[in-house]
């Protein structure tokens, strides 16, 4: 297989692994649910959009376990969504679900549970503020210096994460990565935030649209900021929009922001070059800046490692200071497990491997 690239990109390799980037045949026709086709040891039984999707296993998947046997070992994996905690703990309790995500506020509970132990484990995840910046007021760099000014981060990450998370800049890279920099969080200002909104010409403060998709995640966090913006001026109306996700990329005028949340990348220069160099296919706070984009090629093409470090830096450091980004904290997510459940590790990336997981008896 031959690749064609536009530009030397060093970590390329690690790109292919995404779980955005299955391969597929020639001729699919754009439709999992029609065509579940891919390499993988799973493919499509049944899906219920909102209620559950059935993965059976894949009969001539081409890889043998270290028994010697085909793998994968499961015949199905069924994901299921549960309208609440109330039932998600149900389902733990009755021995119906193996393996689920759980808050902060449910874990004691489950902790309860005698058949399951849980795990917290350090992520480069994190939900964040999306200021656009080729819109007003965010197209003025002194706004978004403002709102930035405003978070109390440390207490974000005690009060919403439960002291599960590390307090961040506003840069994607998170300390699990090894070339991470050590950037100063920034502290707290409301005075200094007052008087940039006031150069800006907001004297009197400004008043703000905030959507979301309402889930815990994201209402948490709008919550916070809506609260720890206020003194400085910003008056935020919270807008929870069940669609949010088909507007996330559009254009949403003047005196409005949204919220999102990104999961952990195999590279660090996979989130650059997605989300915040000029033109990136998701690039939500529009941002563009001639010096960050010069910087990623750079980095992308150099294969010395302290080049890269010193590299990534400055990408960090460049987006931290002008970035339309508000990255309050790197969660730690928290996982539980039945005990009956063989060979399963949690990893920071999303994508979950099943494939040489079995159950005990």
């Amino acid at each position: 297989m031959i690749f064609h690239c536009d530009r030397v990109v060093g970590d390329f390799p690690y790109h292919l692994h995404d779980y955005h980037a299955p391969i597929l045949p020639a001729d699919w026709g754009g439709d999992f649910y029609q065509q579940p086709y891919g390499t993988g040891p799973f493919t499509i039984k049944e899906w219920r959009p909102d209620e559950r999707i059935i993965f059976q296993r894949h009969e001539d998947y081409w890889e043998m376990g270290v028994d010697g046997k085909p793998l994968p070992y499961l015949d199905e994996v069924e994901v299921r969504g549960y309208p609440d905690d109330a039932a998600l703990l149900d389902a733990l309790k009755k021995g119906e679900l193996h393996l689920s995500y759980v808050g902060v506020a449910t874990m004691p509970e489950v902790i309860q549970i005698r058949n399951v132990y849980v795990t917290p484990f350090q992520t480069s995840n994190f939900h964040n503020g999306v200021m656009h910046c080729n819109e007003k007021p965010f197209s003025d760099t002194r706004v978004r210096k403002a709102l930035k000014l405003c978070m109390d981060r440390p207490k974000y990450v005690k009060s919403v994460l439960f002291g599960y998370g590390i307090a961040a800049a506003d840069h994607p890279v998170g300390p699990i990565y090894a070339d991470a920099p050590n950037l100063t969080v920034p502290k707290r200002d409301v005075e200094q935030a007052k008087a940039l909104l006031a150069e800006a010409g907001y004297p009197d403060g400004i008043d703000l649209k905030l959507q979301f998709y309402a889930d815990d995640g994201h209402t948490n966090l709008c919550q916070w900021i809506q609260a720890s913006a206020k003194d400085a001026g910003f008056r935020f109306s919270l807008a929870p929009n069940p669609d949010y996700w088909q507007i996330w990329l559009n254009d949403w005028g003047e005196n409005a922001m949204g919220a999102d949340n990104w999961a952990t990348r195999a590279t660090p220069s996979e989130y650059f070059n997605i989300a915040y160099k000029t033109g990136g296919d998701w690039n939500e706070t529009r941002w563009s800046n001639a010096e960050f984009d010069k910087l990623l090629v750079q980095y992308d093409a150099e294969i010395d490692a302290a080049k890269r470090k010193d590299l990534i830096r400055q990408l960090c450091q460049t987006l931290n200071d002008d970035g339309g980004l508000i990255n309050a904290g790197w969660r730690q997510d928290i996982f539980c497990q039945a005990r009956n459940v063989q060979n399963f590790a949690m990893h920071p990336l999303v994508a979950m491997y099943y494939m040489g997981v079995w159950l005990s008896a």
